[in-house]
């Protein structure tokens, strides 16, 4: 098991999203993310290739609410599902070239029940990986047997504690003996199958009341067989946190130089509205329309955004036209 500590570290997405992706490479795949780094590195405005990173909200609801969640924290945001038929329309324009598609940004994806399994099947028949995060309420019985026949390739699990006491305290609404027992049963049904896909991650945001439990949540994880262990910071003390406070200033410095997603990633609502990252989604203030992502990708409002960091783009003309110019992160 790979334990890594992320700190919003580029080391640690890579680490994280590299062998998933690697499973779905072709020589067409590699030409393309190819021509989208050589443009990030060159900061061109405009992008030869294609996104090879999508991520797509299936259910933009939530069971929980979660501390540091902007879903729970804000339930006037609007809510929806999005169809089977509506994902493969979005994928189409891209599948070609795509290495990865997640499919969540904010909402709990397990709550689209009816279209998730066909869904992470479609990029599984078109040679794609696939990711979900869920908080494993309804990991069931059904649900695991139809994602690994499916095909999923990474499930990410997010569990913080190895009590209801100390979970409790981030995952506000939430039930640790059904997590425990349905992680529990997914592990037991991936080994049933023999199956080699997915892989798992376990995700603990460490906090002041679980930090203790961590040895024993990393013990359960060994057990079941969990290929990463991701230690993540508290994001409710983001601003106070010494390590994060550090980290995320780093982390500034960088996406100064150029932020990788306005090259080689795009983030989608359960809508069709398209956001330049999944840190701006859930927010139609954010967004940058609505049209097929080989059309928007070098609209002129991608174009501005990526004028930010080189010295074409006039922040003082065009600010407020793209949301870029005031990131949250």
């Amino acid at each position: 098991m790979k334990v890594i500590d992320q700190n919003y570290s580029i080391l640690g997405k890579v680490q994280r999203h590299l062998k998933p992706s690697l499973k779905s490479l072709t020589v067409k795949k590699s030409i393309n993310a190819l021509k989208c780094l050589a443009d990030f590195s060159l900061k061109r405005e405009q992008v030869r290739g294609l996104p090879f990173m999508l991520k797509i909200e299936s259910a933009s609801m939530c069971n929980l609410k979660c501390k540091g969640c902007r879903t729970g924290a804000h339930p006037e945001i609007g809510t929806g599902v999005l169809t089977a038929d509506e994902f493969v329309e979005i994928v189409e324009p891209i599948k070609e070239y795509l290495l990865e598609a997640a499919i969540y940004i904010w909402g709990e994806p397990l709550m689209n029940r009816k279209h998730l399994p066909a869904m992470v099947r479609h990029l599984t028949e078109n040679n794609i990986s696939s990711m979900i995060s869920t908080n494993c309420h309804f990991l069931d019985e059904a649900m695991s047997k139809q994602l690994i026949d499916a095909g999923l390739t990474k499930l990410i699990l997010a569990v913080d504690g190895m009590s209801q006491e100390s979970y409790g305290q981030i995952r506000l609404g939430g039930n640790f003996e059904i997590v425990k027992s349905n992680i529990i049963n997914f592990a037991r049904i991936k080994r049933e199958k023999k199956s080699r896909w997915p892989l798992i991650e376990w995700q603990y945001v460490k906090t002041d009341f679980n930090k203790r439990e961590l040895p024993q949540a990393m013990a359960l994880a060994e057990e079941l067989g969990v290929d990463f262990f991701t230690v993540l910071p508290d994001w409710c003390r983001r601003d106070t946190d010494e390590k994060v406070v550090k980290s995320r200033a780093r982390l500034k410095k960088i996406r100064k130089r150029a932020c990788y997603w306005l090259w080689s990633s795009i983030a989608v609502q359960w809508d069709g509205t398209v956001y330049p990252c999944c840190h701006t989604a859930n927010n139609g203030r954010n967004s940058f329309g609505k049209m097929p992502i080989n059309e928007i990708w070098n609209s002129a409002i991608y174009k501005e955004s990526r004028a930010i960091f080189n010295n074409t783009g006039d922040g003082a003309e065009k600010k407020g036209k793209s949301v870029c110019f005031r990131c949250p992160m």
